[in-house]
């Protein structure tokens, strides 16, 4: 039997659907409770003198942040510095929460437990509470703020010559997003965004040799095998007032400021992974990403074959590779199928070894290295607390080690991946949620698509500036005669349309990649629901 947990409104209400998302996949929405609150910091705080002792002191250097435009919980600032015969130290700064979130404390148990912040159109629902990352966690500029920083001193030629891990105390001079972080790199300047007694070129400097080590770092990964599956994400412009939407936006392609952050994330993760397994074989915290599932990707290798695009899927590089070779419509539908038989990350504790020099348990298909973890997002990824600790446990001296013992943490890591799961989950349903209301709104949303499955009376679509894939079905269209034939190669579906409004009847045949003009419209017309269809239109 059914039970009835909460009345959230009415259907077709945004909140009220939002809500009863949130309430599905159990993410807690509520206040924090007052013993979680009860040992943080009173505002405006300051950080005590002998903690600052007993960190390095890196105020005085050129660091800074890039970032989203709206992003409040700034958790990673980078930085570098040039050395003799070419050299650079390269730094990566990430906020220590760990220090705000005590192993055992009423704080620590709701952090687990939340696992990680959940981002919804409109809002986000945090991790920890806002005074912790939006307030004295967040890496804001012109103020001191505590550190877990990683410097690497780099030889000319992009390799790590050293490396270094240790608690800090920085002061970030600027907040960039991602687009002035980009127009630097390709020439422009920055202007009073820059606090004293740093300047906007000296910021700029910075930002154009970290973009020349990632241009080199990003290289050398796909050279080594390393696979991304590029799909765009479905963005709103925002009335913030109302929290509705006004329109869509346009979902671009990761830009080179993009991967100048990305890449230097990867190195740190990967180089607190690379430390925290050796000083803590057994009870270190990883992230794993098992290869695809065979058989599903072996059909997806066949049916692209059948129209035309040979893919080899041996491995995480050749798969790379052979995108890499398609653009457009074709690339994005060729990710999406790909991304099908795909199998998802997950954190979990060694039960032994760390895969090193094969594919142990440890490996990440994505990124094709033998460990990885989650460090630089400690503000809204629990895991990278766990980490956090481990690696300070590591240092000269060292702090306490966390407690947990491997079986508990491993619980920990379950946990951390249901959440994500469920976050993932939420996130995909509150965005169509708020397509559905702009559709609603609109009437009705023309779409550009590509076909990625045939079916005997319908077919999916990847609606390529949403990326979404919708079922579109042919019931209901203006047609003589469908026909579905499965075909040696591919399955095919072949529509004859009547003739309407002065146009004589028309063939369309449709199969894999076959590129298709929709348009969404209202499941109902009593505009009181958010469910949509996708309509397939007929052919100029």
């Amino acid at each position: 039997m059914s039970e009835l947990v909460k009345d959230v409104g009415p259907c077709g209400d945004l909140a009220a659907e939002t809500e009863a998302l949130l309430l599905e996949q159990g993410v807690d929405t509520e206040d924090f409770p007052p013993e979680a609150l009860t040992h943080l910091p009173s505002l405006p705080w300051t950080i005590p003198q002998q903690e600052i002792a007993g960190r390095r002191d890196l105020r005085h250097e050129c660091i800074f942040t890039i970032d989203p435009e709206t992003a409040r919980d700034l958790d990673d600032a980078v930085s570098c510095t040039p050395l003799p015969g070419g050299a650079l130290k390269v730094g990566v700064h990430i906020a220590d929460v760990a220090f705000f979130v005590p192993e055992g404390s009423p704080l620590d148990h709701v952090a687990s437990s939340r696992a990680t912040s959940v981002y919804l159109p409109d809002r986000v629902i945090p991790m920890l509470p806002r005074a912790l990352c939006e307030g004295v966690c967040s890496l804001l500029p012109g103020t001191d703020r505590l550190a877990f920083t990683v410097e690497w001193e780099v030889s000319a030629e992009s390799l790590v010559t050293k490396e270094w891990f240790g608690r800090s105390v920085i002061r970030s001079c600027a907040k960039l997003t991602y687009q002035q972080a980009q127009d630097v790199i390709e020439g422009g300047g920055l202007g009073e965004e820059v606090s004293a007694p740093h300047t906007g070129e000296a910021v700029a400097e910075v930002v154009r040799r970290l973009h020349g080590l990632a241009v080199v770092l990003r290289r050398r990964r796909y050279e080594g095998g390393a696979l991304h599956l590029y799909q765009p994400k479905l963005c709103f412009e925002m009335d913030w007032g109302s929290g509705q939407p006004m329109g869509l936006a346009e979902a671009q392609g990761a830009q080179d400021s993009h991967h100048l952050i990305e890449e230097l994330m990867l190195m740190a993760n990967m180089a607190a992974a690379h430390r925290t397994s050796l000083a803590f074989p057994s009870m270190c915290v990883l992230r794993r990403h098992p290869p695809p599932l065979a058989g599903p990707m072996e059909g997806v290798v066949k049916a692209l074959a059948a129209v035309g695009v040979p893919l080899d899927a041996s491995s995480a590089g050749t798969l790379q590779a052979s995108l890499a070779g398609h653009q457009g419509a074709v690339a994005l539908a060729c990710a999406a199928l790909c991304s099908k038989p795909m199998q998802n990350a997950r954190y979990f504790v060694p039960g032994g070894g760390v895969g090193v020099g094969g594919e142990g348990e440890a490996w990440h298909y994505g990124l094709n290295v033998p460990c990885y973890t989650h460090f630089t997002s400690p503000i809204r990824r629990f895991p990278d607390v766990l980490v956090h600790r481990l690696l300070a446990a590591t240092l000269d001296p060292p702090c306490p080690a966390p407690s947990i013992a491997p079986a508990p943490l491993s619980r920990v890591c379950d946990h951390c991946n249901e959440r994500k799961r469920a976050a993932k989950t939420v996130q995909e349903g509150a965005g169509e949620l708020f397509l559905g209301l702009l559709v609603r709104k609109l009437g009705e949303m023309p779409q550009p698509g590509v076909v990625v499955q045939i079916l005997d009376r319908s077919f999916d679509a990847l609606l390529l500036h949403l990326g979404l894939v919708r079922r579109v079905y042919t019931d209901n269209l203006p047609l003589q005669h469908l026909h579905y034939a499965k075909g040696p190669l591919h399955p095919t579906l072949t529509l004859l349309w009547r003739g309407e409004g002065g146009r004589p009847p028309c063939t369309q045949r449709l199969t894999p990649l076959s590129h298709v003009e929709v348009t969404l419209r209202p499941y109902s017309n009593n505009n009181t629901s958010l469910r949509f269809n996708a309509i397939l239109q007929r052919p100029a």
